[in-house]
């Protein structure tokens, strides 16, 4: 880490734990490890040593499965960035005052909670290519809840900022995926992280000039999503959840890393649109964030 200021990275990381406060963009799906129950992987968390205090990026996503074309839509909340969300309030006004029936539909609009971190793959046993490499782990409340005690909870006098973030001599993250089945989802097997874990400090072996393109392979958190505007998840929410049409032009999908889509009913004329497009994508793999309505929106109900 020649030429960095490892003190001040550290401190800027610790002073951002705190912040949430973001900017987003365009898409990095291809970057971000994928898991499968059953397996177990090994990561260093790697800092941003050009800009620490978005090292870790936390962030709020809303995505259900189109009323209009049934296929799975996703957006950034744009609460991740300090503004307001039209889905927020709807899903909030509907809890507060409508029908039981208002309330179950409304489910499906719920906000979930998701972090991202930059990681130096020590093992990945289901794909090899990636060790060595700086990937995407991105996580929910499971792993959360252990990478936040390590760095300034109850694992931190063991731990720390300087282990956790200290990727040739300091402490892996061992991510053991455990299968299970979602109460609230019938058969549909979840994944759980709760078995991870971060291991004593050691050494991975790697030279100063490897050391320095790690951390120069970070990737931009910020990026791997698009920023979205309240007027942009307001359409969302027209289009896609009271399947009102907008009046939005057909584009054609042409981008390489296109993501997977669940399959339309076969009443529904598969046609997409500009704001299909916008908010399309690949279902989030973090399993843990998606198993209830958002705790924050259920405090603040309560405080009502």
């Amino acid at each position: 880490m020649s030429n960095i200021n490892i003190k001040s990275m550290f401190d800027q990381i610790k002073q951002s734990l705190s912040s949430d406060k973001k900017e987003g963009g365009n898409g990095l799906y291809k970057e971000i490890l994928k898991f499968s129950a059953g397996n177990t992987y090994q990561v260093r968390l790697v800092p941003n040593p050009n800009s620490p205090k978005e090292t870790i990026f936390h962030y709020y996503n809303h995505g259900w499965n189109s009323n209009a074309t049934g296929k799975y839509v996703t957006a950034l909340c744009p609460t991740t960035f300090g503004e307001s969300c039209p889905i927020d309030a709807y899903y909030l006004k509907t809890y507060r005052t409508g029908t039981e029936s208002e309330k179950e539909q409304a489910r499906v609009l719920s906000r979930k909670e998701a972090w991202m971190v930059n990681v130096y793959v020590v093992s990945d046993p289901e794909n090899p290519e990636n060790e060595g490499k700086v990937k995407i782990l991105r996580y929910g409340k499971e792993l959360a809840k252990i990478i936040e005690s390590a760095l300034e909870g109850d694992d931190a006098q063991e731990f720390g900022v300087e282990k956790v973030f200290d990727v040739a001599n300091g402490s892996t993250l061992r991510i053991k995926c455990e299968s299970r089945t979602g109460s609230n989802r019938g058969a549909k097997q979840m994944v759980t992280y709760a078995s991870s874990k971060f291991l004593a400090p050691s050494k991975v072996e790697l030279s100063d000039a490897q050391l320095v393109e790690v951390h120069n392979s970070v990737h931009d958190l910020k990026a791997v999503n698009k920023q979205t505007t309240p007027a942009e998840m307001q359409r969302l929410l027209d289009e896609h959840f009271f399947n009102l049409s907008t009046g939005s032009p057909v584009e054609e999908e042409d981008d390489e890393y296109a993501p997977i889509r669940n399959e339309a009913p076969s009443s529904v004329k598969k046609t997409e649109t500009s704001v299909e497009r916008t908010f399309e994508s690949t279902k989030d793999d973090v399993n843990e964030t998606d198993e209830s309505t958002d705790e924050a929106l259920k405090k603040l109900l309560a405080d009502l």
